[in-house]
C-alpha cells in the first residue's frame, strides 16, 4: 500500500473509537469527502476499504437494533460467552466464531444462533451502505459522477454455519469465493445490465485501466471486462 499512492490513510490513522474497532466506513468516508473535493479538478484513483460486515458481527448504532431485537441481545452475548471456551481453533476464539459441534457441546441451539449474527451482520451492511451512498451524494454534488467509475467488490464472503462453520479463512465454498462485483458509471456503464458469466477479482484492474483510456500493462493477470 505504500507504493503507487500519494496519499495512505492507514487504519491507524482513523477515528473510530468505541470497542467495535473494525466498522472503518463511517471514519473513512468522513475523511474520503473532502479529498474528494481537493481533487475534482484533477483525475484521480481512490482505494476505499471498508470492513463493516466483519467479525465482530454487532454494528455501530442504530445498526445494532435495526434487524436484531434488542431484547435478544443479553442472551446472545451470554451464550457467546458461553461458548467461547469451547472454540478449538486458536484463531476463532478470540474471535467467538464458533463450529456448528461446538454450539451443540454446550447445549446451544446452532439455528437460534446464528440467526442473531446474521441481524447483526445485516445491520452491518445497512450502516456501510448508508456511508457508501455518502460517497454518491458527494460525486454527484461536485458534477464528478459522470466522470468517475466506481467499482464495488469484496475480498470474500462468510460463513454462517452452511457447511458447520463460521467466520471465513477455513474454506472454498461458495459462499466465501463468489463476492459481489458492481461497475457504476453513468453514461458509460448500461444502468442495471446484468452479466451471468464467472469472473475473477484479477481483472478489475485491466477492465480499470482499459476505461481510463491506457494500455494494460504487459503480462498482466487478468482480462478486462470492457466486452461485457
Amino acid at each position: 500500500m505504500h507504493q503507487g499512492f500519494e496519499e495512505l490513510s492507514e487504519s491507524g490513522a482513523l477515528d473510530r473509537g468505541g470497542p467495535w474497532r473494525l466498522k472503518t466506513a463511517k471514519p473513512a468516508v468522513d475523511r474520503l469527502l473532502p479529498w474528494l473535493s481537493e481533487h475534482r479538478d484533477v483525475p484521480f484513483y481512490v482505494l476505499l476499504h471498508v470492513a463493516d460486515p466483519h467479525s465482530p458481527m454487532r454494528p455501530e448504532p442504530p445498526y445494532d437494533t435495526l434487524f436484531a431485537s434488542p431484547a435478544g441481545r443479553a442472551e446472545h452475548e451470554r451464550q457467546m460467552e458461553a461458548v467461547k471456551p469451547h472454540i478449538k481453533n486458536p484463531n476463532m476464539r478470540p474471535r467467538i466464531m464458533p463450529r456448528r459441534e461446538e454450539l451443540v457441546e454446550v447445549g446451544l441451539d446452532p439455528e437460534a444462533f446464528i440467526a442473531y449474527e446474521k441481524d447483526w451482520y445485516d445491520g452491518s451492511i445497512r450502516g456501510m451502505d448508508a456511508e457508501i451512498g455518502r460517497v454518491f451524494e458527494r460525486l454527484r454534488a461536485l458534477g464528478l459522477d459522470r466522470r468517475t467509475l466506481v467499482v464495488f467488490t469484496a475480498d470474500h464472503g462468510e460463513e454462517f454455519l452452511e457447511h458447520g462453520k463460521t467466520f471465513h479463512q477455513q474454506s472454498t465454498y461458495g459462499e466465501l469465493a463468489n463476492v459481489p462485483l458492481f461497475f457504476w458509471w453513468p453514461g458509460r456503464v448500461p444502468a442495471g445490465k446484468r452479466v451471468p458469466d464467472m469472473v475473477q477479482s484479477m481483472d478489475i484492474m485491466p477492465t480499470l485501466v482499459e476505461r481510463a483510456g491506457g494500455p494494460a500493462p504487459e503480462g498482466v493477470q487478468g482480462a478486462s471486462l470492457v466486452p461485457f
